[in-house]
């Protein structure tokens, strides 16, 4: 019995310090990190620490919970509510600097990388249904509002646009052609991009989602050791279970895959 009694006793002292030596550590992050995610809770925020990742799947627009509290917030939150959505999935990810950035020039770099959606041509995704890494997006011809790279000499807050559009014809291999609209809102505190598809999508010729039925949502945050990034897809499908199983399977890969596209273009 005595030797039981040790052994939790140690078993809890360890877990103490384990959990104190966390907290310690990561006390700025926490605070960092609570005022942009007060919707959710303590034990998911030490999840996207430590892990770089989570996700939700939200019923409604108010339970859009991984929603960082920026000014955008209400604005998204609209745009959302009227879509009708079915299907969504939002998520967080978090990494830490390559390299250690002023704020500006990192709202600057992801405003780069961002804008130059030409360089989403190839990249590739975890296709459910064939069971293997597939391409994504075949081609990327962009349309209009087409921007230069800004240079270092640039970064200022003055020398972004608080609001850019472009638009580009963008050749899925599993949903075909389609042609989105790419909005941009910039602030001191965050970069949002917003794609929507201004054609209906389908699937084998079947039409599953309608114009503007489909939208991508992603917010880059930058925090004191790391950046904090955003994403969400959301779909009004039809009301088929197989459709929105497949659909959702979908947004939740592309999620990812434009997370990559981002986290590996950001070497700086």
């Amino acid at each position: 019995m005595r030797t039981l009694i040790f052994s939790i006793l140690a078993t809890l002292q360890l877990s103490f310090f384990t959990i104190y030596s966390f907290s310690d550590e990561k006390q700025g992050e926490y605070k960092e990190f609570s005022r942009f995610f007060s919707r959710i809770e303590k034990s998911e925020i030490e999840t996207l620490i430590k892990e770089g990742r989570i996700d939700r799947y939200p019923s409604s627009h108010l339970d859009f919970k991984l929603l960082p509290e920026l000014k955008d917030r209400n604005r998204i939150l609209k745009d959302i509510e009227k879509t009708d959505f079915n299907t969504a999935i939002e998520s967080v990810f978090y990494f830490t600097y390559p390299s250690v950035r002023d704020k500006k020039y990192i709202i600057l770099d992801s405003f780069n990388i961002l804008t130059d959606i030409k360089k989403l041509e190839g990249i590739t995704y975890y296709s459910y249904s064939h069971k293997e890494e597939r391409v994504l997006f075949s081609k990327v011809e962009i349309q209009s509002g087409q921007t230069r790279p800004l240079t270092a000499a640039e970064a200022s807050m003055s020398s972004l646009p608080e609001k850019h559009t472009m638009t580009a014809l963008i050749e899925d291999t599993t949903f075909g052609n389609n042609k989105y609209l790419i909005d941009y809102s910039v602030s001191d505190e965050s970069l949002v991009m917003k794609m929507s598809n201004l054609e209906r999508i389908t699937l084998a010729f079947f039409p599953v989602v309608k114009k503007n039925g489909l939208i991508f949502y992603t917010a880059v945050i930058p925090a004191e050791n790391g950046l904090i990034i955003y994403c969400n897809g959301i779909s009004r499908t039809i009301d088929s279970d197989f459709i929105r199983n497949r659909i959702g399977i979908s947004i939740y890969n592309r999620v990812t895959a434009l997370f990559n596209w981002f986290k590996s273009s950001y070497s700086y």
